[in-house]
């Protein structure tokens, strides 16, 4: 018998760079920190990979492809994508939270940090939403 619980993945200040920010000092790729918290549906007797959730394909995909994308003006557009990452792809996935840290200069604060927790109810109506806008409006 299979029994269903919550697995949860966390990825805590994994280092990446990114091109990132509205200054005109910042389209270079610098360091930021990703903190990532997954929240899965599991079986408690799962026996392999298959049975699981593969944060390891998404960690790598972040570490190298992410790195290598355009510069974005907002943190928020990275931490849509980093949210999408898990939410669009596996089924099992209820909920993510995704941070992303940046080195600054501002006050005493070591690091500025975004972040954002969204539930797979959310992530899907808003998908819904954006389809029929898309369709709407072209």
């Amino acid at each position: 018998m299979k029994m269903e619980n919550t697995q949860n993945i966390k990825i805590d200040r994994l280092e990446l760079r990114l091109a990132e920010g509205m200054c005109t000092h910042e389209p270079q790729p610098r360091p930021v920190w990703v903190t990532l918290h997954v929240k899965a549906q599991s079986h408690s007797s799962s026996a392999a990979l298959a049975d699981c959730l593969d944060y390891e394909l998404r960690r790598h995909w972040m570490c190298t492809a992410w790195s290598r994308t355009p510069h974005a003006f907002l943190l928020e557009t990275f931490i849509n994508e980093m949210t999408a990452l898990f939410l669009a792809i596996a089924s099992q996935v209820q909920g993510v939270f995704a941070g992303l840290y940046r080195q600054t200069v501002i006050g005493d604060a070591l690091a500025v940090r975004k972040d954002r927790e969204t539930d797979r109810n959310h992530y899907e109506a808003t998908r819904a939403l954006a389809q029929v806008s898309e369709a709407t409006h072209g």
